[in-house]
């Protein structure tokens, strides 16, 4: 007598389950710290992506940090997720307070 065992497996399209909640707006000089974590069958490819440009990636659960945000980091993140069975992506949006000279307040000579 024989037994065969059947296992069937469907391929899910990712889900992004959780995202960071960024808050509206941070100082010039500040941390910045994103997590995504995506759930599918086959494990979904995550990915952090700012200006058309990948900040980092891995599988399931991706992390993006900045030890100090500069202006040139504001703007749309987005997480996307991806496999073979589809995608689906997220966005956060980083406003950053920059600092400025007051220049009433420097004593300037010109010459």
């Amino acid at each position: 007598m024989f037994t065969f065992l059947l296992l069937v497996t469907f391929a899910e399209p990712p889900s992004i389950t959780y995202l960071t909640t960024v808050n509206a707006s941070y100082n010039e000089g500040s941390p910045f710290n994103i997590s995504c974590t995506a759930t599918g069958n086959p494990e979904p490819d995550v990915r952090w992506v700012h200006n058309g440009q990948a900040k980092s990636f891995g599988i399931y659960t991706i992390q993006f940090s900045l030890r100090k945000i500069s202006k040139a980091d504001a703007g749309i993140y987005t997480c996307k997720a991806n496999n073979s069975a589809g995608s689906v992506e997220k966005h956060v949006n980083l406003e950053i307070n920059c600092k400025y000279v007051n220049f009433h307040a420097v004593n300037m000579q010109i010459f």
